[in-house]
């Protein structure tokens, strides 16, 4: 009731797929929540690096990455066996309200479990904080 919540995994070999994939999920959002002040997240595997064109520009155009994807000058690691940063949290441009990232992480290290037996990607973690934006009537 209170917000969005979207999981994708786009296609690992094709760019003109993974367009074609983001157009759909850009095309679903805004149909059915275009008018929505709730929160939008969509979380995933991307796989695409952050300076590709999928995602700076088909997916920057309505969503805004909020999770971590540099250290430094150098891109994080969400996926080890390639060494990219293929794996993103986003949030839907939205006017309906603010958010703040409290903290935002790839979570390569978990005491007692080897995340490296876990999965072939890493956990990404983002702590956000929703306030509600009040339109005037």
């Amino acid at each position: 009731d209170d917000f969005v919540f979207c999981v994708t995994h786009l296609d690992h070999n094709h760019r003109a797929n993974r367009r074609e994939q983001i157009g759909v999920i850009n095309d679903w959002i805004s149909n059915n929540y275009g008018d929505s002040e709730k929160p939008i997240i969509l979380v995933g595997d991307m796989n695409a690096i952050p300076s590709a064109p999928e995602i700076t520009g088909d997916l920057c155009t309505f969503w805004d990455i909020v999770s971590v994807t540099k250290e430094g000058n150098d891109y994080v690691v969400t996926y080890p066996g390639g060494s990219k940063c293929i794996d993103y949290i986003f949030i839907w441009k939205n006017d309906g309200f603010k958010y703040s990232v409290n903290a935002t992480e790839v979570c390569n290290t978990c005491p007692g479990v080897d995340v490296d037996l876990v999965s072939d990607h890493y956990p990404v973690y983002a702590d956000i904080t929703f306030t509600k934006e009040y339109k005037n009537f």
